[in-house]
């Protein structure tokens, strides 16, 4: 076998096990969410909010909110599997003023985005909530199919429902949403005015129900979402369970500036893994089988010089002459004719 042979053949099978590797083995390891969270701030606004001032026991109504969720990750207890956020979400009224805070922490698994009961978990002061679902970020290479979603306000579990495919930003992206019925989430601990729910006149206690409605908007590949738009409702009802003041009610959007940061992640992401996954194993296979396709072309030989210096060249050579008269024939004859006979 010649040497050219077999360096296409070696090139060929170094191309198509490099694209096998890339497809089955490097992708299938990067195709997890990061240890470290990115982007790790979001901001979420509301138009025409209500909310209830505890400190002055104020009710504000139709004013702007804005919340900021931060997300930092615990990189010391995290590893390949397993990645630890901590959530710190501060909703503000428009001077700045804190309105609600409440911080929670997760482990959850780096491919499905599930949460892992460990690691030292918490919503609030609840030290021994679970947190069963998803909660930061959907599997990589989501399905439209229904999930389990963590809710932190009614600190329930219910199901996110596929409800369509939208394009946003440009970006394929899968639409969920969520439910969840009013829930009491608390007793308050101190007795309120009657005034403000209706009892004039004495103190009344009363228990604080929660309820929500959210939407996200998805892209697959990544599992990151886009876009959020949450609806937070939360009452106060008397010990006969009726509803008697609406403390919080409003619909936080992310902004729009958010929304094209975390699009452009989610298209680098997409596009990092399509390169891997499909583009780089494509053009090496694609390599390797032209490779392969032109070791199997037979060679041509190269005859060294001094063979080609003795090789007879038709017309490189004056014949001698015998053999040019053998060749045309008797002497002195032109076109057939002899020469004395031809006029001059």
């Amino acid at each position: 076998m010649g040497g050219r042979r077999v360096a296409l053949l070696a090139a060929s099978s170094f191309a198509l096990i490099l694209a096998a590797l890339l497809r089955f083995f490097v992708y299938p390891g990067i195709a997890v969410h990061p240890r470290e969270p990115y982007p790790s701030t979001v901001h979420l606004a509301a138009t025409g909010a209500v909310y209830f001032d505890w400190a002055r026991l104020r009710l504000h109504q139709g004013e702007p909110i804005y919340r900021t969720v931060i997300l930092q990750a615990d990189s010391f207890e995290g590893d390949e599997d397993t990645s630890i956020w901590t959530e710190l979400a501060t909703t503000n009224d428009e001077s700045g003023a804190r309105i609600a805070y409440q911080e929670r922490r997760v482990a959850f698994d780096r491919r499905t985005g599930l949460s892992e009961n460990c690691c030292g978990q918490y919503v609030g002061s609840r030290r021994d909530a679970r947190q069963p679902g998803l909660a930061f970020r959907w599997p990589v290479n989501a399905r439209p199919v229904a999930y389990p979603f963590f809710d932190p306000v009614t600190l329930s579990d219910a199901r996110m429902r596929y409800t369509g495919e939208e394009t946003l930003r440009g970006l394929r992206v899968y639409r969920y949403e969520q439910d969840t019925q009013p829930v009491k989430v608390e007793d308050v601990a101190d007795p309120l005015p009657g005034s403000l729910v209706g009892f004039p006149g004495r103190a009344v206690r009363v228990a604080r129900y929660a309820e929500s409605a959210r939407v996200y908007w998805v892209e697959p590949r990544s599992g990151l979402p886009i876009k959020i738009e949450e609806r937070v409702r939360e009452t106060l009802r008397t010990a006969d369970d009726q509803e008697r003041l609406v403390v919080f009610d409003a619909t936080l959007r992310t902004m729009e500036p958010d929304v094209a940061m975390l699009a452009e992640a989610a298209a680098g992401i997409v596009g990092r893994v399509r390169l891997i996954e499909t583009i780089a194993p494509a053009v090496l296979a694609g390599l390797g089988a032209l490779a392969l396709g032109a070791s199997a072309l037979p060679e041509r030989r190269r005859r060294s010089a001094a063979a080609q210096d003795q090789q007879e060249v038709p017309g490189d050579e004056l014949p001698e002459t015998g053999d040019l008269n053998h060749r045309a024939g008797p002497v002195g004859m032109i076109a057939g004719q002899r020469v004395d006979d031809v006029d001059l």
